[in-house]
């Protein structure tokens, strides 16, 4: 078993024994209220002095509400509640919120924009949304003797120093992930395909039996371009919007990453953001720390006011590129960042990381599988 398949099992084996757990407490929770609702109607049948009862019944209640309060936590989780009214406790009212929102999400028919009729079988419902997006996401061709001739056109960029590609290829340390991963617990985020959320990856993190293997499998992941199977399984869940649901486009895809993979391009993202100053321009003022996209638009208006008073004859142009964070081309984001200066393993490792992997969208009515090229990235 390599350190990938092993990290894998482990992972598979605490998903397993998560659920048996859940289930067992659940029923017991269940059975412990009904045991104490009857204890305390038998307490309340004996007419117990004033003294007694007022002693024993708060205990009772407060273990009581304490059972009911954790049913309707886990009933207000599934049913997507995240703000309730003060006392608000009805298990059923948050249980038929959480039929509603499944039944919302449940995709019955859809437009097959070939034939434009409407289909509704399983079978008809997998192709029509495997093609949909098969189309939507895949690479649209490019020359790649034009991006040799780009890339030595901006041949004069700047580039990352000695002790930056050191430091983006350093060994990752354990004191690293576990910091990450303590900044995210609390973030309200969906699992991947394993299931486990970032609650469950700290706790696993801190495990000190797990740690050399942990280190082992984030390490390869950076220097060989290694992963888990895992960590290229995505889950893609759509979510209705306006207009009518039966066409693709109107509902909004989000991806599902296992929380590992997101760990570990997280600590990749904060050393990457710890180098970007010395190779991106200043007028790039997004997604970078100390800088802030709303000084572009004030340096718009400003343009424009100066334009006007001007009664300057040029035009200006914004594009706006469909979908500009799915597609990039493989070929084309190699190219730059080895022209950038950064460590060839460290591109190899991103480059098998965001492309070739296996793409599961759930239209909850059918579940496929595709090998399309892109990773569905959200900044």
């Amino acid at each position: 078993m390599t350190a990938q398949e092993q990290w894998d099992y482990v992972k598979s084996e605490i998903r397993q024994f998560t659920q048996r757990y859940a289930i067992d407490y659940t029923n017991w929770r269940k059975k412990s209220i009904k045991a104490l609702q009857r204890k305390r109607n038998a307490f309340l049948r004996s007419r117990p002095p004033t003294a007694i009862r007022l002693h024993y019944l708060p205990v009772m209640d407060q273990q009581i509400e304490s059972l009911q309060q954790e049913l309707v936590d886990i009933a207000a989780l599934k049913a997507g509640i995240r703000w309730r009214e003060h006392g608000e406790k009805s298990a059923g009212y948050l249980k038929r919120i959480h039929q509603v929102r499944t039944v919302e999400q449940s995709i019955n028919f859809l437009q097959d924009p070939t034939s434009g009729l409407t289909v509704s079988s399983r079978t008809q419902l997998m192709e029509v949304s495997q093609a949909f997006y098969q189309e939507l996401y895949s690479v649209d061709p490019v020359d790649e003797h034009d991006i040799d001739c780009y890339v030595q056109d901006i041949a004069d960029l700047p580039q990352l120093n000695e002790d930056d590609r050191r430091y983006l290829i350093s060994p990752i340390t354990t004191e690293e992930i576990i910091e990450q991963s303590k900044k995210v617990i609390r973030r309200q985020s969906s699992p991947g395909s394993d299931g486990l959320g970032y609650v469950f990856m700290h706790l696993i993190y801190q495990f000190s039996p797990l740690k050399d293997l942990i280190i082992k499998v984030y390490n390869m992941a950076l220097t060989a371009g290694s992963f888990p199977s895992s960590w290229q399984d995505l889950r893609v869940r759509l979510l209705p919007k306006k207009g009518d649901l039966s066409t693709l486009k109107n509902w909004r895809s989000i991806s599902l990453i296992n929380c590992d993979a997101k760990i570990y391009t997280r600590i990749i993202n904060q050393r990457m953001r710890s180098v970007m100053d010395t190779i991106i321009n200043r007028y790039q003022t997004g997604f970078l720390d100390d800088r802030f996209i709303t000084e572009n638009g004030m340096v718009l208006n400003i343009i424009m006011e100066q334009a006007h008073v001007q009664r300057r004859p040029e035009i200006g142009l914004l594009l706006d590129q469909e979908k500009a964070y799915d597609h990039v081309y493989p070929m084309y984001l190699r190219q730059v960042m080895l022209a950038f200066g950064f460590p060839p393993s460290l591109v190899h490792s991103l480059e098998n990381l965001f492309f070739g992997n296996a793409v599961r969208i759930n239209t909850v009515a059918a579940l496929f599988k595709g090998g399309q090229n892109f990773w569905n990235i959200h900044p």
